[in-house]
């Protein structure tokens, strides 16, 4: 079991390197800038047997975080593009803050999440870094833990783009699943 899922491990890391690499060398028919180009997370990438072309899922980024929904899923064929579907922000900088520095930390909107959903009872917010999300565990009220992801979040048809804390909850006493988003500058629902 050990090997299977090294191998997988090993499989899915090259897949990532092979999608990022397939994207820089198609950035001129992509239209990506080399600032584009920076500014990107593949989130996924495989083969597809059955189409016979490698499928890359391409995050948008901004200043190292991930830009909410900004997602491309492009097909390759034999190295060149052969579907391009989504989209991402033309020039977010002139659109979103220069700065990743926040107003409220992660435990701040974790709190206002909890608040909106009224939602009491919990422990102590005690967070812990995994990957790109902070984990508070189930705080006694959740049902899975409770994480808190900086990110970027577009609004009015992106004219404008708010820094915030995306709060994942999955209430004990509910049946729900709730992404919020709390803005990182004034630590209010969005």
């Amino acid at each position: 079991i050990a090997f299977i899922t090294s191998i997988a491990s090993f499989s899915q890391k090259n897949d990532l390197v092979l999608g990022k690499e397939l994207v820089a060398a198609n950035r001129q028919t992509l239209r990506l800038s080399e600032e584009d180009l920076n500014n990107i997370i593949i989130k996924d990438s495989y083969f597809d047997r059955l189409a016979k072309v490698q499928m890359v899922y391409v995050q948008q980024s901004y200043l190292g975080l991930p830009v909410f929904n900004q997602l491309q899923v492009i097909a390759f064929k034999n190295g060149a593009v052969v579907s391009n579907a989504g989209g991402r922000i033309r020039k977010i900088e002139t659109v979103a803050g220069s700065s990743t520095a926040v107003a409220y930390t992660a435990e701040s909107a974790v709190t206002e999440a909890l608040a909106a959903k009224k939602i009491s009872g919990y422990g102590q917010l005690n967070g812990t870094l995994k990957g790109s999300k902070i984990d508070f565990g189930n705080l006694g009220v959740c049902s899975e833990t409770v994480t808190a992801e900086l990110m970027w979040l577009p609004l009015k048809e992106a004219s404008e783009v708010h820094l915030v804390w995306q709060i994942r909850l999955v209430p004990n006493s509910r049946a729900d699943y709730w992404m919020i988003r709390v803005d990182a500058m004034t630590n209010k629902v969005i």
